[in-house]
């Protein structure tokens, strides 16, 4: 059993208290954040305890600062196999209105648990773009993904609001082979709305649970994940 946790930090506003919350995920193997803010990232690691590997790919520039996605992995559980930043492409929306020259991108990344190997893909989908633009990234994804043969998650913020599209994409998503559990999760507010925008979907593994923590350090909360391979 792993149990994987996808956060979005809101650009990683209140970054000291994610590293304590980080230091206190006694039970997790994986952790994947993003708008993780670049700037900290050498501070970041030497905080980290000794029981974390890192891996980081950046995402998106906003307001001339640049923000990445990097995913945690628990040494003790998970061996490192390879690693492979997948290029997503360019919005012309968000090159335009946020300024944003940077190709989207995502951190694959493959491990071995036990006897078992493990992919898991840590992601942020374009923000500012109709959802055709994320569907196109999704299958960008999915298509990379076709020559692994073994257990696969994919997990991030998919920017897919849930109030009206959350069955379009478990349905476009079972179609490319990966299931994800249906209940309604609250993972993002906007003052008084709360939808969401962060999802966890497998392939030749299950889902035995998914939650969220309702912790305050962001606009997202964590999305909890256990996963049995």
């Amino acid at each position: 059993m792993l149990r994987v946790v996808t956060y979005n930090i809101h650009f990683g506003k209140r970054l000291i208290d994610i590293i304590s919350w980080i230091d206190k995920q006694t039970d997790a193997d994986i952790i994947c954040l993003q708008e993780f803010p670049a700037v900290h990232r050498k501070t970041f690691y030497r905080s980290l305890p000794r029981r974390w590997g890192h891996r980081y790919t950046q995402s998106f520039i906003f307001r001339k600062k640049t923000y990445a996605i990097v995913t945690l992995f628990r040494k003790k559980t998970l061996r490192m196999v390879k690693t492979k930043i997948l290029l997503l492409g360019t919005h012309p929306m968000e090159k335009s209105l946020m300024r944003n020259p940077m190709e989207k991108s995502c951190l694959v990344t493959t491990f071995r648990s036990g006897a078992k190997t493990v992919t898991v893909v840590n992601t942020h989908l374009v923000f500012l773009a109709a959802n055709r633009s994320r569907y196109k990234q999704i299958k960008m994804i999915t298509d990379h993904l076709l020559s692994y043969r073994h257990p696969l998650i994919i997990t991030g913020d998919f920017n897919i609001v849930s109030l009206r599209s959350k069955n379009t994409l478990m349905s476009y998503m079972k179609k490319l082979g990966f299931v994800s559990i249906a209940k309604r999760l609250s993972s993002y507010r906007l003052s008084i709305l709360k939808y969401q925008l962060d999802y966890v979907f497998v392939q030749r593994c299950a889902l035995a649970s998914l939650a969220i923590e309702k912790v305050r350090f962001s606009d997202h909360y964590p999305v909890i994940a256990q996963v049995t391979l």
